[in-house]
């Protein structure tokens, strides 16, 4: 593994990658694979940034760091636990309704 300096010679800016060797067995041939860094500054330090085909934040990300979701969340789970209950209550209602039905076949 090797740090590898590449100018842009249109705009100068000289770019770091790792690049490390592969071999490929069909060509019977090492091939280098290299790794963005970052742009390197006129110091020589190694500055990371953003790759462009990288994941990017979602706008959901963004949002929930501006607003306190907490307030939501604890409604969505009194909402789940009111619907649980209310599907253990129909099914102790369709559990009476069969014995019902049993016990009086003919009425209904």
């Amino acid at each position: 593994m090797a740090i590898i300096y590449q100018k842009n010679k249109k705009t100068g800016i000289t770019y770091a990658y790792d690049s490390t060797s592969v071999w490929v067995p069909e060509l019977k041939q090492p091939r280098p694979k290299r790794r963005y860094l970052g742009r390197v500054d006129e110091n020589g330090n190694i500055i990371p940034t953003a790759h462009r085909h990288g994941k990017k934040p979602s706008d959901a990300d963004e949002i929930s760091k501006l607003i306190d979701c907490s307030p939501l969340y604890n409604q969505i789970d009194e909402l789940k636990n009111k619907v649980q209950n209310l599907e253990t209550e129909n099914k102790s209602l369709r559990h009476a309704l069969k014995t019902i039905k049993k016990a009086f076949p003919e009425d209904l």
